[in-house]
């Protein structure tokens, strides 16, 4: 799976999965990991680099591409 192939996602997924899986190189299982470790919409934007390489998966590269993707959180200090 390339970080571009739509993966979609069935049943009864928190809004937190699905919101996640349309983040840079995250794919349907990491959207899973984000949506343990964010209850809400609102933490995922509040969260910080350390708060996104806290999940199984996401390192430096890809918390890089999340906070500094246009529109979406903030940049990275």
């Amino acid at each position: 799976e390339t970080p571009y192939t739509p993966v979609y996602l069935g049943g009864d997924i928190p809004l937190t999965v699905r919101v996640a899986k349309e983040l840079p190189l995250i794919g349907a299982v990491r959207a899973v990991d984000v949506g343990i470790r964010f209850k809400s919409i609102k933490q995922m934007i509040e969260a910080g680099y350390d708060d996104w390489t806290s999940i199984p998966g996401v390192g430096k590269g890809i918390a890089n591409e999340i906070l500094n993707k246009d529109g979406w959180i903030k940049p990275i200090p």
